[in-house]
């Protein structure tokens, strides 16, 4: 036995670590030697600190009869046509310049409206932050108001003597001054959602912030006009909608500084230098055709993976219009008629206690429970609380753009590398045929392999560390559908695959009985490599898979999300990913050649800019998590906003028929703002879901 080493250095291994051996196995009788005995002894390959023994075998592995070509009707047909084989695509960038320093910017008078350059960062990150301490700000101040409102409006309803200068009957000064200034200080501190409502009025776009905008202006009107007339005809007043309208400005800010949380924690994943994956659909374009003409699996929810250097248009998806904020814009016109409706009919049944006043509350209180006050907060909850749990794991989820996006993904096209990444695959063993150099042999076959890439490459990247500069330049690399690898290192055809691709290149390979013997265990897998076609080694892998990437692969096809990969690692197949991953065989599908090429083609190019929808630090784990979490979000996203439609509509109808039945009197301001308050705990339910 020879001794040769290939410049590997690495410290020692525990012995619980140690790679398991592969012993010389015995020769099967019918080859004209004595067979070696299979275990101990100095006859043994062994992986140890920097060094490889290679056993010579000088017995006659290859029979002595020359193997005579199958028949024709026997031959692998199409193996080296168009359809079976490809060429491997170098990773190349869209602007392969480096980036220059990116200089802060100055703070600007006008806010930024989008994050189109890494310089607006900063700014946009102060923006941010000053916009969550206002929320936080005006939230602690509408909670003392509701608070205070509330109780002059509750207490009395408990049987709780309140002093009489805060009694409408008793005191009306007092009770309209403290509801007109505590109301119009929330109002003054929401100005700016007031002032965007009144603006989408004008411009006859109706949606929630018009609906709460006109809802405040007619309850300050009923305050002023009841204060102007206590003061001419010093009569008492009916009860106002101060509080009520205070809870629905509150609540409407805590929505807002839920998304605004939101948006803020995800910003600091955007604005990190560095790569980035962004996940995309497949496009109803040309190479989404050809990628269906040449593989049927595909279907058109397919998603992928991009490398990119920059994530765009990450405020325009931040603030998109999701769903339920659709369904209020479209609903909240027709309120209006039903509070015209109260107001009459109130009017007219109350006209003798309170004359117009009974009608303009009933107007009021409809306008009021007609403001879809939840709607900010019925879906930024969830999508915040996907948010904090995905953001560890190394996805940023945009919002209600990237739950729609993703959220009916059925299937994800992955590579190899993603499945095995650095670490999950190691070299057991390896043995030498004949009198080949194997110095040689793991040299060419390393060009060839590293510059395919593929799980496959890290074996070979482990042993020429730090040596990169003795790789020989490979030529013509091609992938071979199931089969492996081939290239051509100074002018020499170089195979790296499975038994199938010497067959295919007329190459001797050993019986496959003699396979069974040198493959030690099941869950290893056989390397050939073959130099100017004779075969000159074989090497003994072995698969792994991280156990966080396992849990979330399983996770993603539990939602209903199957996998397509594309490799360039014959030994990648159905059966070794079903068995890593413990996932069925009928999820995982193997991408065409043809297939395989246009997704090489698409995937192998670094963009300058994509879209800030889906976007991961680069692992398979967090993909699959982003993709689970999109899949169990958009439904739930929907439910919420069924029930929080439904919740409205039933507090509205039930105000509309209260007061037209039985006038003012049937809904008082308490009774309003518990029906507010049991819309918000409505919304709550959403959290009970898992989502990741």
């Amino acid at each position: 036995m020879r001794k040769f080493s290939i410049g590997v250095n690495r410290p020692p291994r525990p012995e619980a670590e140690e790679y398991s051996l592969m012993m010389a196995m015995p020769t099967p009788t019918g080859w004209g030697e004595t067979p070696r005995p299979a275990h101990g002894g100095r006859n043994m390959n062994r992986l140890e600190c920097g060094t490889i023994r290679f056993d010579r075998l000088h017995v006659r592995i290859f029979p002595d009869k020359p193997i005579l070509p199958p028949p024709l009707e026997d031959k692998i047909k199409g193996s080296l046509d168009e359809d079976q084989s490809r060429p491997v695509l170098p990773l190349v960038e869209q602007s392969p310049y480096p980036e220059p320093p990116v200089p802060r910017r100055a703070p600007v008078a006008e806010e930024i409206l989008e994050y189109r350059h890494p310089g607006d960062s900063d700014t946009i990150r102060d923006e941010l932050l000053g916009q969550m301490r206002m929320l936080e700000f005006r939230i602690l101040c509408g909670i003392i108001v509701v608070l205070f409102l509330g109780a002059l409006e509750l207490l009395p309803r408990l049987n709780i003597t309140l002093p009489d200068m805060f009694l409408p009957d008793k005191g009306p000064a007092v009770y309209l001054t403290l509801n007109l200034l505590m109301t119009g200080f929330c109002a003054v501190l929401c100005r700016n959602v007031l002032a965007g409502g009144w603006d989408s009025l004008k411009r006859l776009r109706p949606d929630g912030e018009g609906m709460l905008a006109f809802a405040a202006g007619f309850t300050f009107l009923q305050m002023i006009a009841e204060f102007v007339w206590y003061f001419v005809k010093h009569q008492p007043v009916h009860r106002v909608c101060g509080a009520p309208l205070a809870l629905a400005l509150l609540i409407n800010d805590i929505g807002l500084l839920v998304l605004t949380r939101r948006v803020a924690r995800n910003f600091r994943f955007v604005a990190l230098r560095g790569m980035r994956m962004s996940a995309r659909l497949m496009d109803d374009g040309v190479e989404f055709d050809e990628i269906i003409h040449a593989d049927h699996r595909f279907r058109p929810c397919a998603a992928y993976a991009v490398r990119t250097k920059f994530l765009e248009k990450y405020l325009n998806f931040s603030y998109e219009e999701d769903l339920c904020e659709s369904l209020s814009s479209r609903l909240t016109p027709f309120v209006l008629p039903f509070a015209a409706l109260c107001g009459v009919l109130g009017g007219l049944v109350s006209a003798k206690e309170w004359g117009i006043w009974g009608g303009i509350y009933c107007a009021a209180a409809a306008l009021i429970i007609g403001v879809p006050a939840c709607r900010m907060l019925c879906l930024n909850l969830p999508m915040d609380f996907a948010a904090q749990r995905l953001l560890p794991r190394g996805v940023m989820l945009n919002g209600w753009a990237g739950a729609d996006e993703f959220g009916k993904t059925d299937t994800l096209a992955v590579g190899s590398d993603a499945l095995f990444p650095e670490g999950t695959v190691r070299m057991v063993a390896v043995k030498t045929f004949g009198e080949a150099p194997v110095e040689r042999t793991m040299l060419y076959a390393a060009s060839v392999v590293i510059a395919a890439g593929g799980p496959l490459a890290q074996v070979f990247e482990y042993i020429f560390s730090g040596k990169h500069d003795q790789l020989l330049p490979a030529e013509g690399i091609d992938y071979e559908n199931e089969r492996g690898v081939s290239g051509y290192v100074n002018s020499q055809t170089v195979l790296v695959g499975n038994r199938e691709l010497l067959r295919l290149h007329q190459c001797r390979t050993p019986s496959k009985d003699y396979e069974g013997i040198l493959r030690c265990d099941e869950e290893s897998s056989l390397v050939y490599i073959a130099i100017g076609g004779i075969p000159c080694a074989v090497m003994q892998v072995r698969y792994s898979a991280d156990m966080r990437t396992v849990r979330s692969v399983q996770r993603m096809v539990e939602n209903g999300v199957s996998l397509v990969v594309y490799t360039c690692d014959a030994n990648v197949t159905r059966e070794l990913i079903s068995r890593i991953y413990n996932i069925p065989q009928r999820y995982i599908s193997m991408l065409s050649t043809r297939a395989g090429s246009q997704y090489d083609r698409i995937t192998h190019t670094i963009l300058d800019k994509a879209p800030a929808i889906l976007a991961t630090n680069g692992q398979l784990s967090a993909l699959a998590d982003g993709l689970t979490a999109a899949r169990r979000l958009r439904p739930l996203l929907v439910f919420a906003t069924a029930v929080e439609m439904i919740c409205w509509v039933i507090c509205l109808m039930l105000v509309v028929v209260l007061c037209c039945i039985s006038g003012s009197s049937a809904v008082d301001p308490a009774q309003l703002m518990m029906m507010q308050t049991i819309c918000l705990l409505v919304n709550m339910i959403s959290l009970f879901r898992k989502i990741i």
